[in-house]
């Protein structure tokens, strides 16, 4: 823990948190991509993409073992990819012309479930006081 943290209470420790990192991450990101829809800018996404992906390598999006949403997770990740081979059809511009759309509706769905399958953990901190 961080020297800073030591000292920290739930609602401090929370905002330092891998949730809260990978929330603004994917925030941006959702931002980025209505952005690049309305505008019809697949590669302005792209940076949209680099910071959607960016919490699965740094490692703030891990997920443990005994998961109790562990179909809700599926189902994230299966939205998830679906979502980039709509954007993938965008980007190519292979396919009819409201693949933009359909990324961008796939991948906030991918993005509510992702919430909900985390929002038990999110609440335990607070629930601790602080």
């Amino acid at each position: 823990m961080c020297w800073f943290m030591e000292r920290a209470s739930a609602g401090e420790a929370l905002l330092f948190s891998n949730f809260v990192k990978t929330y603004v991450c994917v925030s941006l990101a959702g931002l980025i991509f209505i952005w690049a829809v309305l505008f019809d800018m697949p590669l302005y996404a792209l940076i949209g993409v680099l910071l959607d992906w960016l919490p699965l390598p740094t490692g703030w999006m891990k997920f443990s073992e005994k998961a109790p949403r562990k179909k809700l997770l599926a189902l994230h990740v299966a939205l998830t990819l679906v979502a980039y081979v709509f954007y993938a059809l965008w980007l190519l511009d292979v396919g009819p012309m409201y693949t933009k759309i359909l990324f961008l509706e796939v991948w906030w769905l991918a993005v509510m479930s992702g919430v909900f399958t985390t929002f038990d953990q999110l609440k335990a901190p607070l629930r601790r006081g602080g």
